[in-house]
This record gives C-alpha cells, sequence and structure tokens, in this order.
C-alpha cells in the first residue's frame, strides 16, 4: 500500500465510524517506527565500532607495508 491509498482510507467519516481500530493501527505504527529507529541506532553503533577497528589496524598494516616495502628497496636488512 502506498502513502495516497492509505490517506484515503483514513477519511474522517471512517475515523469516526472505528476510533479503537484507528488507534489501534497508530500503535503498531508506532511501535514499528520505534523499532526501526532501534535497528538504525544499533546498526549506526556497529558501523562506527568497525570504523574504530580498522583505524587502529591501520596503523600496524602501514609499519608492516614500510617494512615490507623497505625489504624490497634493500634499506633495511
Amino acid at each position: 500500500m502506498n502513502l495516497k491509498s492509505i490517506l484515503k482510507v483514513l477519511t474522517l467519516e471512517n475515523l469516526d465510524k472505528t476510533p479503537k481500530s484507528f488507534d489501534k493501527g497508530m500503535s503498531h505504527f508506532n511501535k514499528a517506527v520505534q523499532d526501526f529507529g532501534d535497528s538504525m541506532g544499533s546498526m549506526t553503533k556497529e558501523l562506527g565500532s568497525d570504523i574504530e577497528k580498522s583505524k587502529k589496524n591501520q596503523k600496524e598494516r602501514e609499519s608492516i607495508n614500510k617494512a615490507n616495502l623497505d625489504k624490497i628497496w634493500s634499506k633495511r636488512d
């Protein structure tokens, strides 16, 4: 269902006839939005920790790469 069709169903006449079902629907919708927000928050946190871990490992990789290049160009024994 797209937004236009949902808005057509939610006319004032329909809301007056079924206020309980509308409240129940809005409560489910609210819960779904909150769950989505929680999921996005946890995913953002997870991605942030991966970036931190990657930055930490980057320095170690840089020193290993420099040592290997020095060995290739015979700057180090």
